[in-house]
Protein backbone atom coordinates (compact mmCIF):
# COMPACT_ATOMS: atom_id res chain seq x y z
CA UNK A 1 0.00 0.00 0.00
CA UNK A 2 2.80 2.52 0.79
CA UNK A 3 4.64 1.75 -2.04
CA UNK A 4 1.58 2.22 -4.03
CA UNK A 5 1.46 5.47 -2.47
CA UNK A 6 4.75 6.61 -2.97
CA UNK A 7 4.74 6.02 -6.78
CA UNK A 8 0.77 7.71 -6.48
CA UNK A 9 3.14 10.84 -5.11
CA UNK A 10 5.87 10.32 -8.15
CA UNK A 11 3.63 10.49 -10.59
CA UNK A 12 1.62 13.80 -9.10
CA UNK A 13 5.55 14.92 -9.06
CA UNK A 14 5.87 14.44 -12.11
CA UNK A 15 2.64 15.91 -13.68
CA UNK A 16 3.13 18.89 -11.39
CA UNK A 17 6.63 19.56 -12.28
CA UNK A 18 5.68 19.23 -15.70
CA UNK A 19 2.80 21.93 -15.71
CA UNK A 20 5.03 24.01 -13.77
CA UNK A 21 7.99 24.08 -16.72
CA UNK A 22 5.47 24.42 -19.28
CA UNK A 23 4.21 27.66 -17.56
CA UNK A 24 7.51 28.79 -16.64
CA UNK A 25 8.82 28.31 -20.38
CA UNK A 26 5.84 30.37 -21.96
CA UNK A 27 5.41 33.36 -19.27
CA UNK A 28 2.84 32.76 -17.55
CA UNK A 29 3.90 31.82 -14.14
CA UNK A 30 3.63 35.58 -12.27
CA UNK A 31 6.37 37.16 -12.43
CA UNK A 32 6.31 38.32 -8.22
CA UNK A 33 6.70 33.68 -8.07
CA UNK A 34 10.60 34.95 -9.28
CA UNK A 35 11.65 37.40 -6.53
CA UNK A 36 14.59 35.19 -4.96
CA UNK A 37 15.92 34.70 -8.80
CA UNK A 38 15.38 38.60 -9.26
CA UNK A 39 17.47 38.92 -6.37
CA UNK A 40 20.17 36.87 -7.78
CA UNK A 41 20.12 38.76 -10.78
CA UNK A 42 20.32 42.17 -9.37
CA UNK A 43 17.42 44.02 -11.05
CA UNK A 44 18.06 47.02 -9.76
CA UNK A 45 15.35 49.62 -9.71
CA UNK A 46 16.32 53.21 -10.97
CA UNK A 47 14.45 56.54 -11.10
CA UNK A 48 16.58 59.32 -13.34
CA UNK A 49 15.98 62.45 -13.59
CA UNK A 50 17.39 61.99 -17.30
CA UNK A 51 17.79 59.66 -19.61
CA UNK A 52 21.63 61.01 -19.73
CA UNK A 53 22.39 61.54 -16.48
CA UNK A 54 21.68 58.21 -14.36
CA UNK A 55 19.76 58.47 -10.90
CA UNK A 56 22.18 58.24 -7.81
CA UNK A 57 19.64 56.36 -5.77
CA UNK A 58 18.98 52.63 -6.71
CA UNK A 59 16.66 50.57 -4.35
CA UNK A 60 17.54 46.91 -4.09
CA UNK A 61 14.81 44.49 -2.95
CA UNK A 62 13.85 44.28 0.09
CA UNK A 63 16.00 41.77 2.48
CA UNK A 64 13.29 41.28 4.70
CA UNK A 65 10.85 40.47 2.28
CA UNK A 66 9.47 36.65 2.23
CA UNK A 67 9.34 35.45 -1.32
CA UNK A 68 8.17 31.77 -2.50
CA UNK A 69 10.93 30.50 -4.73
CA UNK A 70 10.31 28.07 -7.43
CA UNK A 71 11.70 25.08 -5.39
CA UNK A 72 8.83 26.02 -2.63
CA UNK A 73 6.10 25.99 -5.33
CA UNK A 74 6.97 23.20 -6.49
CA UNK A 75 7.48 21.45 -3.31
CA UNK A 76 4.42 22.66 -1.76
CA UNK A 77 2.21 22.08 -4.75
CA UNK A 78 4.13 18.44 -4.24
CA UNK A 79 3.21 17.60 -0.49
CA UNK A 80 -0.32 19.07 -1.36
CA UNK A 81 -1.04 16.95 -3.56
CA UNK A 82 -2.52 19.82 -5.42
CA UNK A 83 -0.42 20.13 -9.17
CA UNK A 84 0.24 24.16 -9.62
CA UNK A 85 -0.88 25.61 -5.92
CA UNK A 86 1.96 26.21 -3.37
CA UNK A 87 1.67 27.00 0.16
CA UNK A 88 2.84 30.30 1.67
CA UNK A 89 6.32 30.32 2.94
CA UNK A 90 6.51 28.85 6.92
CA UNK A 91 3.01 27.62 6.62
CA UNK A 92 2.61 23.68 6.15
CA UNK A 93 -0.62 22.19 4.13
CA UNK A 94 -2.67 20.23 6.75
CA UNK A 95 -3.12 17.68 4.06
CA UNK A 96 0.65 17.28 3.87
CA UNK A 97 0.89 16.93 7.86
CA UNK A 98 -2.04 14.40 8.14
CA UNK A 99 -0.35 12.37 5.44
CA UNK A 100 3.15 12.43 7.15
CA UNK A 101 1.75 11.20 10.39
CA UNK A 102 2.63 7.55 11.66
CA UNK A 103 1.94 5.95 14.73
CA UNK A 104 4.68 6.44 17.26
CA UNK A 105 4.81 2.92 18.52
CA UNK A 106 5.77 1.36 14.64
CA UNK A 107 9.09 1.97 14.35
CA UNK A 108 9.70 -0.33 11.59
CA UNK A 109 6.68 1.70 9.89
CA UNK A 110 8.41 4.43 10.60
CA UNK A 111 11.85 3.41 8.70
CA UNK A 112 10.07 2.58 5.76
CA UNK A 113 8.69 6.21 5.72
CA UNK A 114 11.72 7.66 6.65
CA UNK A 115 13.55 6.15 3.77
CA UNK A 116 10.56 6.60 1.53
CA UNK A 117 10.52 10.47 2.50
CA UNK A 118 14.01 10.56 2.10
CA UNK A 119 13.92 9.44 -1.40
CA UNK A 120 10.90 11.56 -2.42
CA UNK A 121 13.16 14.30 -0.55
CA UNK A 122 15.96 13.41 -3.46
CA UNK A 123 13.52 13.50 -5.74
CA UNK A 124 12.35 16.86 -5.03
CA UNK A 125 15.59 18.26 -5.09
CA UNK A 126 16.19 17.15 -8.44
CA UNK A 127 12.98 17.98 -9.88
CA UNK A 128 13.28 21.48 -8.19
CA UNK A 129 17.03 21.96 -9.40
CA UNK A 130 15.55 21.46 -12.69
CA UNK A 131 12.71 23.59 -12.68
CA UNK A 132 15.04 26.47 -11.33
CA UNK A 133 17.24 26.14 -14.05
CA UNK A 134 15.05 26.79 -16.36
CA UNK A 135 13.16 29.80 -14.09
CA UNK A 136 16.39 31.42 -13.57
CA UNK A 137 18.31 31.03 -16.66
CA UNK A 138 20.54 34.22 -16.70
CA UNK A 139 21.91 36.05 -19.67
CA UNK A 140 25.36 37.77 -18.11
CA UNK A 141 25.15 41.16 -18.48
CA UNK A 142 21.74 41.59 -19.00
CA UNK A 143 19.70 44.10 -16.94
CA UNK A 144 16.93 46.49 -16.49
CA UNK A 145 16.24 50.17 -16.33
CA UNK A 146 13.68 52.74 -15.90
CA UNK A 147 14.03 56.28 -17.08
CA UNK A 148 11.60 59.10 -16.51
CA UNK A 149 12.34 62.59 -18.01
CA UNK A 150 11.83 65.94 -15.88
CA UNK A 151 8.50 66.63 -17.33
CA UNK A 152 7.43 63.39 -17.14
CA UNK A 153 6.20 62.83 -20.83
CA UNK A 154 8.70 60.17 -21.57
CA UNK A 155 9.25 57.03 -19.68
CA UNK A 156 11.63 55.12 -21.19
CA UNK A 157 11.84 51.26 -20.17
CA UNK A 158 15.73 49.51 -21.06
CA UNK A 159 16.72 45.89 -21.08
CA UNK A 160 20.36 45.92 -21.41
CA UNK A 161 23.19 43.28 -22.23
CA UNK A 162 20.94 40.94 -24.26
CA UNK A 163 20.93 41.99 -27.74
CA UNK A 164 21.01 39.51 -30.65
CA UNK A 165 20.20 36.97 -27.66
CA UNK A 166 16.63 37.84 -27.47
CA UNK A 167 14.19 37.43 -30.55
CA UNK A 168 11.28 39.30 -28.96
CA UNK A 169 11.56 41.81 -25.64
CA UNK A 170 8.43 42.34 -23.49
CA UNK A 171 7.61 45.25 -20.50
CA UNK A 172 4.85 44.82 -18.05
CA UNK A 173 4.29 47.61 -16.32
CA UNK A 174 1.76 48.43 -13.23
CA UNK A 175 1.81 50.81 -10.60
CA UNK A 176 2.72 49.77 -6.67
CA UNK A 177 -0.56 51.63 -5.39
CA UNK A 178 -3.13 49.52 -8.17
CA UNK A 179 -1.50 45.93 -7.72
CA UNK A 180 -1.91 44.56 -10.88
CA UNK A 181 -5.15 45.75 -11.76
CA UNK A 182 -3.39 48.33 -14.24
CA UNK A 183 -1.05 46.36 -15.93
CA UNK A 184 -0.57 47.43 -19.23
CA UNK A 185 2.49 45.60 -21.74
CA UNK A 186 4.87 47.37 -23.97
CA UNK A 187 7.00 45.56 -26.90
CA UNK A 188 10.43 46.89 -26.88
CA UNK A 189 11.88 47.57 -29.87
CA UNK A 190 16.12 46.66 -30.31
CA UNK A 191 18.42 49.41 -30.81
CA UNK A 192 21.85 49.24 -33.06
CA UNK A 193 23.32 48.91 -29.49
CA UNK A 194 21.81 45.96 -28.46
CA UNK A 195 19.57 47.21 -25.81
CA UNK A 196 16.08 46.83 -26.11
CA UNK A 197 13.36 49.96 -25.71
CA UNK A 198 10.22 50.65 -24.84
CA UNK A 199 7.89 53.94 -23.81
CA UNK A 200 5.53 53.72 -21.13
CA UNK A 201 3.15 55.88 -22.28
CA UNK A 202 0.03 55.21 -20.96
CA UNK A 203 -0.02 55.27 -17.36
CA UNK A 204 -3.28 56.00 -15.77
CA UNK A 205 -1.86 56.22 -11.93
CA UNK A 206 0.20 58.80 -10.10
CA UNK A 207 2.72 57.23 -7.46
CA UNK A 208 5.39 54.25 -7.63
CA UNK A 209 5.58 51.69 -10.83
CA UNK A 210 6.39 48.38 -11.36
CA UNK A 211 8.17 47.23 -14.32
CA UNK A 212 9.07 43.64 -15.32
CA UNK A 213 10.88 42.23 -17.87
CA UNK A 214 10.83 39.04 -20.10
CA UNK A 215 13.15 38.44 -23.20
CA UNK A 216 11.98 35.73 -25.61
CA UNK A 217 15.73 33.51 -26.22
CA UNK A 218 15.50 30.15 -28.56
CA UNK A 219 11.86 30.39 -28.54
CA UNK A 220 11.34 30.48 -24.40
CA UNK A 221 10.09 33.39 -23.02
CA UNK A 222 12.40 34.49 -19.59
CA UNK A 223 12.38 36.50 -16.70
CA UNK A 224 15.32 39.07 -16.60
CA UNK A 225 14.51 41.44 -13.99
CA UNK A 226 12.69 44.43 -12.77
CA UNK A 227 13.10 48.03 -12.46
CA UNK A 228 11.22 50.96 -10.47
CA UNK A 229 9.72 54.47 -11.37
CA UNK A 230 7.91 57.00 -9.84
CA UNK A 231 5.07 59.55 -11.48
CA UNK A 232 4.86 62.68 -9.55
CA UNK A 233 1.94 63.03 -6.71
CA UNK A 234 -2.02 63.52 -8.15
CA UNK A 235 -2.20 67.68 -8.33
CA UNK A 236 -4.72 70.00 -6.58
CA UNK A 237 -6.06 72.80 -7.77
CA UNK A 238 -9.41 75.06 -6.97
CA UNK A 239 -11.98 75.38 -8.73
CA UNK A 240 -14.84 78.09 -9.09
CA UNK A 241 -17.56 79.51 -11.22
CA UNK A 242 -15.68 82.62 -12.35
CA UNK A 243 -18.83 84.27 -14.34
CA UNK A 244 -22.40 83.12 -15.61
CA UNK A 245 -25.32 84.20 -17.60
CA UNK A 246 -28.10 83.53 -19.42
CA UNK A 247 -27.44 80.21 -21.27
CA UNK A 248 -23.72 79.69 -20.10
CA UNK A 249 -20.98 79.76 -17.42
CA UNK A 250 -17.17 79.93 -17.17
CA UNK A 251 -15.33 77.20 -15.14
CA UNK A 252 -11.76 78.67 -13.49
CA UNK A 253 -9.16 76.52 -12.44
CA UNK A 254 -6.59 78.12 -10.49
CA UNK A 255 -3.79 77.54 -8.10
CA UNK A 256 -2.57 73.84 -9.99
CA UNK A 257 -0.02 72.18 -8.05
CA UNK A 258 1.74 70.17 -10.25
CA UNK A 259 5.47 70.34 -10.46
CA UNK A 260 6.04 68.88 -13.69
CA UNK A 261 3.75 70.57 -15.82
CA UNK A 262 -0.03 70.60 -16.97
CA UNK A 263 -0.47 69.56 -20.38
CA UNK A 264 -4.28 70.07 -20.19
CA UNK A 265 -7.18 70.87 -18.19
CA UNK A 266 -10.27 69.48 -19.37
CA UNK A 267 -14.21 69.82 -18.30
CA UNK A 268 -16.45 67.01 -19.06
CA UNK A 269 -19.82 68.56 -18.58
CA UNK A 270 -23.42 66.63 -18.59
CA UNK A 271 -27.34 68.09 -17.46
CA UNK A 272 -28.07 65.85 -14.05
CA UNK A 273 -31.59 65.07 -15.12
CA UNK A 274 -30.49 63.25 -18.34
CA UNK A 275 -27.68 61.48 -16.58
CA UNK A 276 -24.77 61.65 -18.96
CA UNK A 277 -26.79 60.75 -21.92
CA UNK A 278 -25.32 64.88 -23.45
CA UNK A 279 -21.91 64.14 -22.15
CA UNK A 280 -19.59 66.71 -23.54
CA UNK A 281 -15.72 67.01 -22.97
CA UNK A 282 -14.47 70.03 -23.61
CA UNK A 283 -10.79 71.88 -23.25
CA UNK A 284 -10.30 74.44 -21.32
CA UNK A 285 -8.00 77.58 -21.82
CA UNK A 286 -4.16 78.55 -20.40
CA UNK A 287 -4.28 82.42 -19.05
CA UNK A 288 -1.02 84.35 -18.40
CA UNK A 289 -1.82 84.03 -14.35
CA UNK A 290 -0.87 80.04 -14.88
CA UNK A 291 -5.04 79.57 -14.34
CA UNK A 292 -7.19 77.68 -16.71
CA UNK A 293 -10.81 78.57 -18.24
CA UNK A 294 -13.80 76.92 -19.70
CA UNK A 295 -16.92 78.07 -21.17
CA UNK A 296 -19.62 76.09 -20.83
CA UNK A 297 -22.83 76.37 -23.01
CA UNK A 298 -26.25 75.43 -23.18
CA UNK A 299 -25.67 74.57 -26.85
CA UNK A 300 -24.29 70.82 -26.72
CA UNK A 301 -26.92 69.98 -24.48
CA UNK A 302 -29.87 70.91 -26.60
CA UNK A 303 -30.14 74.02 -24.69
CA UNK A 304 -31.83 72.69 -21.90
CA UNK A 305 -32.95 74.38 -18.38
CA UNK A 306 -31.98 73.01 -15.27
CA UNK A 307 -28.61 71.87 -13.10
CA UNK A 308 -25.65 70.90 -15.05
CA UNK A 309 -22.54 68.89 -13.65
CA UNK A 310 -19.03 69.97 -14.92
CA UNK A 311 -15.88 67.86 -13.26
CA UNK A 312 -11.96 69.02 -14.13
CA UNK A 313 -9.42 66.57 -14.77
CA UNK A 314 -5.73 68.17 -15.19
CA UNK A 315 -3.93 65.53 -17.58
CA UNK A 316 -0.37 66.29 -16.30
CA UNK A 317 2.96 65.54 -18.47
CA UNK A 318 2.82 61.62 -17.83
CA UNK A 319 -0.15 61.10 -19.35
CA UNK A 320 -2.42 60.67 -16.38
CA UNK A 321 -5.20 62.27 -15.31
CA UNK A 322 -6.55 63.55 -11.95
CA UNK A 323 -10.02 64.61 -11.43
CA UNK A 324 -9.19 67.53 -8.82
CA UNK A 325 -12.78 69.28 -8.31
CA UNK A 326 -16.37 69.85 -9.70
CA UNK A 327 -19.12 72.41 -9.78
CA UNK A 328 -22.82 72.26 -10.74
CA UNK A 329 -24.61 75.46 -12.09
CA UNK A 330 -28.31 75.60 -12.12
CA UNK A 331 -28.84 76.91 -16.12
CA UNK A 332 -31.76 79.33 -17.28
CA UNK A 333 -31.76 79.53 -21.30
CA UNK A 334 -34.70 81.83 -21.97
CA UNK A 335 -34.02 83.67 -25.19
CA UNK A 336 -30.93 82.17 -25.39
CA UNK A 337 -29.35 82.41 -28.63
CA UNK A 338 -26.75 79.82 -29.84
CA UNK A 339 -25.47 78.95 -33.56
CA UNK A 340 -25.04 75.50 -35.34
CA UNK A 341 -23.44 74.41 -38.56
CA UNK A 342 -19.56 73.79 -39.27
CA UNK A 343 -17.40 75.22 -41.25
CA UNK A 344 -16.92 75.09 -45.04
CA UNK A 345 -20.46 74.19 -44.59
CA UNK A 346 -22.10 76.58 -46.27
CA UNK A 347 -24.87 77.30 -44.07
CA UNK A 348 -25.58 78.15 -40.69
CA UNK A 349 -28.28 77.83 -38.16
CA UNK A 350 -29.78 80.56 -35.68
CA UNK A 351 -31.31 79.32 -33.22
CA UNK A 352 -33.47 81.04 -29.74
CA UNK A 353 -34.68 79.35 -27.27
CA UNK A 354 -37.88 79.93 -25.69
CA UNK A 355 -39.86 82.55 -26.72
CA UNK A 356 -43.36 82.37 -26.32
CA UNK A 357 -46.40 83.74 -28.21
CA UNK A 358 -43.21 84.97 -30.93
CA UNK A 359 -42.83 86.31 -34.29
CA UNK A 360 -39.04 86.19 -34.54
CA UNK A 361 -36.76 87.86 -37.14
CA UNK A 362 -33.05 87.01 -37.27
CA UNK A 363 -31.29 90.03 -39.42
CA UNK A 364 -27.67 88.94 -40.70
CA UNK A 365 -24.73 90.31 -41.91
CA UNK A 366 -21.23 90.28 -42.75
CA UNK A 367 -18.80 93.01 -40.63
CA UNK A 368 -16.50 93.73 -42.94
CA UNK A 369 -18.10 96.73 -44.92
CA UNK A 370 -21.23 97.37 -42.64
CA UNK A 371 -24.77 96.08 -43.85
CA UNK A 372 -23.77 96.21 -47.41
CA UNK A 373 -25.35 92.48 -47.63
CA UNK A 374 -27.92 92.45 -44.65
CA UNK A 375 -30.28 89.63 -45.06
CA UNK A 376 -33.44 89.58 -42.94
CA UNK A 377 -34.48 85.86 -42.03
CA UNK A 378 -37.45 84.51 -40.98
CA UNK A 379 -37.30 82.33 -38.23
CA UNK A 380 -39.55 78.81 -37.46
CA UNK A 381 -40.60 76.85 -34.13
CA UNK A 382 -38.92 73.55 -34.12
CA UNK A 383 -40.67 73.00 -30.94
CA UNK A 384 -38.23 70.34 -30.20
CA UNK A 385 -37.90 67.92 -27.76
CA UNK A 386 -36.05 70.48 -25.27
CA UNK A 387 -38.66 73.04 -25.05
CA UNK A 388 -39.43 75.87 -27.84
CA UNK A 389 -36.46 76.26 -30.05
CA UNK A 390 -36.90 78.55 -33.17
CA UNK A 391 -34.45 78.43 -36.10
CA UNK A 392 -33.63 80.93 -39.08
CA UNK A 393 -31.48 79.04 -41.69
CA UNK A 394 -28.52 81.62 -42.69
CA UNK A 395 -27.51 81.12 -46.77
CA UNK A 396 -23.89 81.75 -46.18
CA UNK A 397 -23.36 82.04 -50.10
CA UNK A 398 -25.08 85.54 -49.76
CA UNK A 399 -22.34 87.15 -47.93
CA UNK A 400 -19.74 89.26 -49.75
CA UNK A 401 -17.02 88.44 -47.19
CA UNK A 402 -15.50 85.82 -45.38
CA UNK A 403 -15.06 86.79 -42.17
CA UNK A 404 -16.87 88.13 -39.00
CA UNK A 405 -21.20 87.62 -39.26
CA UNK A 406 -23.01 89.16 -36.81
CA UNK A 407 -27.07 88.47 -36.63
CA UNK A 408 -29.58 90.26 -34.01
CA UNK A 409 -32.55 88.49 -32.82
CA UNK A 410 -35.89 90.37 -32.52
CA UNK A 411 -38.50 88.79 -30.62
CA UNK A 412 -41.95 90.42 -31.71
CA UNK A 413 -40.09 93.57 -33.06
CA UNK A 414 -38.20 94.08 -30.15
CA UNK A 415 -34.72 92.86 -29.96
CA UNK A 416 -33.28 90.44 -27.10
CA UNK A 417 -30.51 89.21 -28.72
CA UNK A 418 -27.40 89.24 -30.86
CA UNK A 419 -24.72 86.99 -31.65
CA UNK A 420 -21.60 86.62 -33.68
CA UNK A 421 -19.82 83.79 -35.24
CA UNK A 422 -17.26 83.34 -38.46
CA UNK A 423 -17.87 82.27 -42.34
CA UNK A 424 -15.29 81.02 -44.31
CA UNK A 425 -14.51 81.29 -47.76
CA UNK A 426 -15.32 78.01 -48.52
CA UNK A 427 -18.85 78.67 -47.26
CA UNK A 428 -19.31 81.17 -49.15
CA UNK A 429 -17.77 79.93 -52.55
CA UNK A 430 -16.34 76.35 -51.52
CA UNK A 431 -13.20 75.75 -53.66
CA UNK A 432 -14.50 73.51 -56.30
CA UNK A 433 -17.10 75.87 -57.57
CA UNK A 434 -14.72 79.09 -57.26
CA UNK A 435 -13.71 78.57 -60.45
CA UNK A 436 -17.20 78.74 -62.21
CA UNK A 437 -18.22 81.84 -60.15
CA UNK A 438 -15.70 84.23 -61.09
CA UNK A 439 -16.30 82.48 -64.53
CA UNK A 440 -20.04 83.69 -64.67
CA UNK A 441 -19.57 87.11 -62.74
CA UNK A 442 -18.53 89.11 -66.34
CA UNK A 443 -21.41 87.43 -67.62
CA UNK A 444 -24.74 89.31 -68.30
CA UNK A 445 -28.39 87.67 -69.08
CA UNK A 446 -31.82 88.28 -70.56
CA UNK A 447 -33.46 86.77 -66.72
CA UNK A 448 -32.09 86.92 -63.51
CA UNK A 449 -31.01 83.40 -64.11
CA UNK A 450 -28.39 81.92 -65.18
CA UNK A 451 -26.91 78.36 -66.34
CA UNK A 452 -23.07 77.42 -66.01
CA UNK A 453 -21.79 73.89 -66.37
CA UNK A 454 -18.03 72.97 -65.78
CA UNK A 455 -17.70 69.83 -67.54
CA UNK A 456 -14.19 68.81 -65.56
CA UNK A 457 -15.82 68.63 -62.33
CA UNK A 458 -19.28 67.54 -63.35
CA UNK A 459 -21.50 69.97 -62.19
CA UNK A 460 -23.84 72.32 -63.00
CA UNK A 461 -24.52 75.69 -61.09
CA UNK A 462 -27.93 77.91 -61.16
CA UNK A 463 -26.97 81.41 -60.26
CA UNK A 464 -29.64 84.21 -59.64
CA UNK A 465 -28.51 88.16 -59.36
CA UNK A 466 -27.10 89.93 -62.58
CA UNK A 467 -23.53 90.90 -64.04
CA UNK A 468 -21.21 91.21 -61.64
CA UNK A 469 -23.41 90.08 -58.81
CA UNK A 470 -24.28 86.67 -59.33
CA UNK A 471 -24.51 83.98 -56.52
CA UNK A 472 -25.13 80.57 -56.44
CA UNK A 473 -28.33 79.02 -55.94
CA UNK A 474 -28.01 75.61 -56.53
CA UNK A 475 -25.61 73.22 -57.83
CA UNK A 476 -26.73 69.70 -59.63
CA UNK A 477 -24.50 67.34 -60.46
CA UNK A 478 -24.43 66.00 -63.92
CA UNK A 479 -23.20 63.92 -66.63
CA UNK A 480 -21.71 65.31 -69.66
CA UNK A 481 -20.60 64.36 -72.78
CA UNK A 482 -18.57 61.31 -72.70
CA UNK A 483 -14.46 62.28 -73.96
CA UNK A 484 -15.33 61.00 -77.67
CA UNK A 485 -18.49 63.33 -77.73
CA UNK A 486 -18.14 65.82 -75.68
CA UNK A 487 -20.43 68.44 -74.63
CA UNK A 488 -20.44 71.54 -77.17
CA UNK A 489 -18.63 74.10 -74.60
CA UNK A 490 -18.77 78.38 -74.98
CA UNK A 491 -21.18 80.66 -73.98
CA UNK A 492 -25.19 80.12 -75.29
CA UNK A 493 -28.33 81.14 -74.23
CA UNK A 494 -31.44 78.81 -73.58
CA UNK A 495 -33.92 77.76 -76.28
CA UNK A 496 -36.88 75.22 -76.71
CA UNK A 497 -37.85 73.04 -74.05
CA UNK A 498 -40.00 69.62 -73.57
CA UNK A 499 -41.07 67.07 -71.77
CA UNK A 500 -39.79 64.23 -73.05
CA UNK A 501 -37.86 62.99 -75.90
CA UNK A 502 -36.31 59.44 -77.14
CA UNK A 503 -36.37 56.44 -79.19
CA UNK A 504 -37.86 52.87 -78.99
CA UNK A 505 -35.45 51.85 -76.09
CA UNK A 506 -34.96 54.62 -73.81
CA UNK A 507 -36.63 58.20 -72.90
CA UNK A 508 -35.19 61.54 -71.44
CA UNK A 509 -37.68 63.82 -69.60
CA UNK A 510 -37.51 67.70 -69.08
CA UNK A 511 -35.10 68.78 -71.59
CA UNK A 512 -33.86 72.42 -72.08
CA UNK A 513 -31.72 73.41 -75.55
CA UNK A 514 -29.11 75.49 -75.43
CA UNK A 515 -27.24 75.45 -78.32
CA UNK A 516 -28.78 72.76 -81.47
CA UNK A 517 -29.11 69.32 -80.51
CA UNK A 518 -27.05 69.65 -77.34
CA UNK A 519 -29.47 69.67 -74.10
CA UNK A 520 -29.86 69.65 -70.54
CA UNK A 521 -32.02 66.47 -69.56
CA UNK A 522 -32.95 63.68 -67.20
CA UNK A 523 -31.03 60.42 -67.12
CA UNK A 524 -31.87 57.70 -69.31
CA UNK A 525 -35.22 55.64 -68.61
CA UNK A 526 -36.79 52.57 -70.49
CA UNK A 527 -38.69 54.16 -73.23
CA UNK A 528 -42.05 55.49 -72.09
CA UNK A 529 -41.38 54.43 -68.64
CA UNK A 530 -40.06 55.88 -65.16
CA UNK A 531 -38.01 52.75 -64.98
CA UNK A 532 -34.55 54.34 -65.02
CA UNK A 533 -31.53 52.70 -67.57
CA UNK A 534 -29.08 54.64 -67.07
CA UNK A 535 -28.72 57.06 -63.57
CA UNK A 536 -25.12 57.90 -63.14
CA UNK A 537 -24.08 61.41 -62.80
CA UNK A 538 -20.92 62.50 -61.85
CA UNK A 539 -19.18 60.83 -64.97
CA UNK A 540 -18.55 61.35 -69.10
CA UNK A 541 -21.16 59.36 -70.43
CA UNK A 542 -23.51 61.12 -72.66
CA UNK A 543 -23.25 62.04 -76.87
CA UNK A 544 -23.20 65.58 -75.98
CA UNK A 545 -26.13 66.51 -73.72
CA UNK A 546 -25.68 67.32 -69.98
CA UNK A 547 -27.42 64.32 -68.05
CA UNK A 548 -28.99 65.48 -64.53
CA UNK A 549 -31.36 63.81 -62.12
CA UNK A 550 -34.83 64.53 -63.30
CA UNK A 551 -35.91 66.50 -60.53
CA UNK A 552 -33.08 68.84 -61.26
CA UNK A 553 -33.37 68.47 -64.88
CA UNK A 554 -37.39 69.78 -64.48
CA UNK A 555 -36.14 72.39 -62.07
CA UNK A 556 -34.65 74.09 -64.90
CA UNK A 557 -37.26 73.17 -67.11
CA UNK A 558 -39.91 75.00 -64.59
CA UNK A 559 -37.51 77.83 -64.10
CA UNK A 560 -35.13 79.02 -66.38
CA UNK A 561 -36.97 81.15 -69.04
CA UNK A 562 -35.77 81.20 -72.47
CA UNK A 563 -32.69 83.81 -73.23
CA UNK A 564 -31.09 83.19 -70.02
CA UNK A 565 -27.24 83.16 -70.39
CA UNK A 566 -25.84 79.45 -70.44
CA UNK A 567 -21.71 79.18 -69.89
CA UNK A 568 -20.37 75.72 -70.72
CA UNK A 569 -16.84 75.07 -70.12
Amino acid sequence: MKAYENGAKTLARAVSGACLSFALCVGLMPAAAFADEATAQDPTTIESASPDQPATDVVAPDADAEAETPSDAVAGALESGQPGQSNKPGQVSQEASAGAATPASDDAARANDEAAAAALAAEDAALAEAEGMLETQEVAGAYVEAWVTPDERDVQLWLRGVGGLAQEASFAVWSDAGGQNDIVWYGGAMLHDGSWLAHADRCATSGDHIVHVYAKINGVNQFIGEARFKLSDPPVADVSISESGNGYYVVKVSNISQPTGVVEVLVPTWTVAGGQDDLLWRNATPLEDGSWVCRIDANGHGAQDGLYASHVYVKQGSGVMTLVGARDYQMSCINYVYVTGGLGSGKRQVCIKNPTNAVVHVPTWSEANGQDDIVWYGAFDTNGPNGLVWVANIDCSRFKDAGRVISDIYVNNEQVGRIAYDVTQDDIIPARYRDMYNRVQGLNSASHLLLAADTNNCVVGVYEGSQGNWRPIHYFACSPGAWGTPSRKGIFTVGDKGYAFGTNVYTCYYYTQYSGDFLFHSILYNAGTRVVQDGRLGMHLSHGCIRLAIENAKWIYDNVPRGSRVLVF
